[in-house]
């Protein structure tokens, strides 16, 4: 819960040209202590009393809940023991000012640092935030009220010593890319008519300023870019593995989000050798296929089922979930249709444990005139038996979005999201011996954690790259450790296996819209 304080009204109004200046109430982590100061910069006014600000509540956010951090008062700051990486925050009501002929307003400060990698935003539990994301073009803010986006806000950005630019929020509460190093301080502001008193002072608006300190450069990106050529297009939602010293991606959508066409999905099938492969070698198209599934096993390359958008550029999207199964044999460079899946599937995942195939999640999308129908089961086929059948299993879960890899015998469904559009933290483990599912350890809490994940099992251990641009491992204590951060923050993209211990991240669509770009990373 935020905590709400007040300071003697009597004090406010001799602390008014202060606030006209440029003064903003920051938390600005340092090495051997974390600050609370009220200051134009970000060290502490010795001009400035530290009763201003004496009864701020620090709180430390992380995995959802909010945790106090106690403070001891200095002489122009408020102190706290370094803590873990992770989101402090904290809320102050400042008191009613009034300026010339102004009306009077209620004041609230809302600070906010974020202390390693880039975080999710808080949501809903506080009134005003800024939020920092990254990627490998730069940094870019985003205003949040309430957990909603806030369009036309003025934000503006300290950074790079004195150099400061001011942004305005689209309409998703986000500022253009901006290129900025180290530590960096932004401030903005919502303005609500609102009527009240507090200690025997009037107001007619309430204005709620949120500040956030960040340093850019205390996120380490530890993978590596260019160390595999660029795929031939950014594309998302695509179907990828490795087989015999190549990487092969098939399909897979290569437009902005939301946008779909028969042009827009592709069917074009490629292949790279991991060991000093200069280029991506076209091989036999198919279908243009989304949200499809590609395995490989015992020489072989398996494409299960995805989506077609059947309408053209500009029309309604017309989207169908097709039944399809088809084998690649590297050998011949052909295609082989396989028996069809018993319905239409995709936003689905699909695995090989032994020699059976297994095919979770998604939902059939029946055409712009139809509503989605949702699976509740889960397929197997035996890919090595003379007469291939499919066969249908119970599966306790209706989601889709979700990812799945296999680890020690099992498959691991990951995240997914539901019919009502809820996303979906839970991690669901199926024993392929037993045939018994169980729960495992939640994804860790991000922005949009649990849709579209990649996942890869890798040298006996479990790997998943949620939406945050962020590598987590699955480790015996069944916790997600934080690995690493990734150059780009992908979505609904692929993890594979390079050469020994490498992971290789393949697609999704980020911000600036789908990733061609390669990543790579060595586990230690």
């Amino acid at each position: 819960m935020i905590r709400y304080f007040t300071l003697a009204a009597a004090s406010l109004l001799a602390l008014l040209p202060s606030v006209g200046f440029g003064h903003f109430l920051y938390i600005v982590p340092k090495e051997k202590e974390i600050q609370v100061i009220f200051s134009d910069s970000l060290e502490p006014d010795e001009n400035v009393p530290i009763e201003k600000i004496a009864k701020f509540g620090l709180m430390q956010f992380e995995n959802g809940k909010s945790v106090a951090v106690a403070l001891k008062k200095k002489e122009h700051h408020l102190s706290a023991e370094p803590t873990a990486p992770g989101i402090l925050h904290g809320s102050v009501t400042y008191g009613v000012l009034k300026r010339g002929e102004g009306k009077p307003f209620l004041l609230q400060y809302h600070a906010k640092a974020i202390i390693g990698k880039q975080k999710p935003a808080i949501g809903k539990s506080v009134p005003v935030e800024i939020n920092w994301m990254r990627d490998k073009s730069g940094s870019q803010l985003q205003f949040l009220a309430a957990g909603e986006p806030v369009k036309g806000v003025e934000i503006t950005v300290k950074h790079s010593g004195d150099k400061s630019d001011k942004f305005t929020t689209d309409d998703k509460g986000y500022t253009p890319v901006f290129a900025a190093t180290g530590m960096i301080a932004a401030w903005g502001k919502v303005s609500t008519a609102k009527t009240g008193e507090l200690e025997g002072m009037k107001y007619e608006e309430q204005r709620d300023y949120a500040t956030l300190v960040v340093n850019t450069e205390d996120s380490v990106v530890k993978t590596k870019l260019n160390s595999y050529p660029a795929l031939p297009k950014g594309v998302s939602s695509l179907g990828a593995c490795t087989l015999d010293g190549y990487i092969y991606v098939y399909g897979g959508h290569c437009s902005k989000a939301h946008t779909y066409s028969k042009d827009t999905t592709l069917g074009t099938f490629h292949r790279l050798k991991l060991d000093g492969g200069q280029n991506w070698e076209k091989l036999a198209e198919g279908p243009h296929l989304q949200g499809l599934a590609l395995v490989a096993h015992s020489g072989k390359i398996y494409r299960i089922a995805g989506t077609q958008p059947r309408n053209a550029e500009g029309e309604k999207t017309d989207m169908y979930s097709v039944d399809s199964f088809a084998s690649y044999d590297p050998e011949t460079g052909k295609w082989t249709d396989l028996p069809s899946l018993p319905a239409g599937r995709s936003s689905h995942d699909a695995v090989v444990v032994g020699d059976t195939l297994y095919v979770v999640g998604g939902w059939q999308m029946n055409g712009k005139d139809a509503k989605s129908t949702w699976h509740n089961t889960y397929l197997t086929i035996n890919l090595n038996a003379q007469e291939m059948k499919w066969e249908s299993h119970s599966q306790p879960f209706v989601l889709r979005a979700l990812i799945a890899a296999t680890h020690e015998s099992k498959i691991f469904v990951l995240g997914g999201m539901d019919a009502e559009g809820g996303l979906k933290r839970t991690v669901n483990v199926l024993d392929t011996k037993t045939k018994s599912w169980s729960t495992s350890t939640d994804l860790p809490t991000g922005t949009m954690s649990g849709f579209s994940s990649a996942a890869l099992s890798l040298d006996g251990k479990l790997y998943v790259s949620p939406a945050d641009g962020t590598l987590y491992e699955f480790t015996k204590e069944e916790k997600w450790k934080q690995l690493t951060d990734l150059h780009h923050t992908r979505i609904v993209h692929r993890l594979v296996p390079g050469k020994a211990k490498e992971m290789i991240f393949l697609g999704g669509a980020s911000r600036n819209g789908p990733v061609a770009e390669v990543e790579s990373y060595v586990v230690k």
